[in-house]
């Protein structure tokens, strides 16, 4: 749970731990990831079909999404009197010597300029004393991110600073992957 203040108001985000079988947060992350991102700016590149785009991302989601999950860094943000529905949610990864990775975060449209994300982040910050860091890389491009200046500026005025690092969405191109 996190508590901040949002457009001078006090307001309390019910944030958890994703959770894989029985529940379905893990398979609603993956779901709601690739369509998703499926319309963002990234994927429109020519040539590239849905066959192509499910297959070869639904694999980076299947490492990325459970090692998240494993190390704790896989939050979701739900209504108060539910916890399976979903405001919103984020997959990161903290190291130790090398900035924390957000490969996705998404808010579902209605709970949208509500401080869901902020909380999300404050979270994983919380939890892994991340306060200090300079700066967070975020590896999968939303609409919501390319679109709006104005979103990576809240994000700073609230001290994240965000850098876009595409590269590291795969596990061998992440700090201490050995293959």
């Amino acid at each position: 749970m996190i508590k901040m203040t949002h457009h001078d108001e006090e307001k309390v985000y019910d944030i958890r731990q994703a959770m894989g079988k029985p529940y379905k947060d893990l398979d609603y992350i993956a779901h709601s990831w690739l369509n998703a991102y499926k319309n963002s700016p990234e994927m429109s590149l020519p040539g590239l079909t849905d066959r192509d785009y499910y297959h070869f991302q639904h694999s980076i989601l299947n490492q990325v999404i459970p090692a998240a999950s494993v190390a704790g860094s896989c939050y979701m943000c739900h209504t108060p009197d539910d916890l399976f529905t979903y405001r919103g949610y984020l997959v990161a990864e903290a190291f130790e010597d090398f900035p924390p990775i957000i490969h996705w975060l998404q808010v579902k449209k209605e709970h949208k300029r509500q401080g869901v994300a902020t909380a999300l982040l404050r979270q994983f910050i919380t939890d892994f004393d991340l306060q200090d860091e300079p700066a967070f890389i975020y590896t999968h491009s939303s609409t919501d991110m390319k679109r709006k200046y104005a979103i990576r500026e809240q994000f700073r005025e609230a001290g994240i600073r965000l850098l876009y690092i595409p590269w590291f969405k795969t596990p061998m191109n992440r700090p201490g992957w050995k293959g």
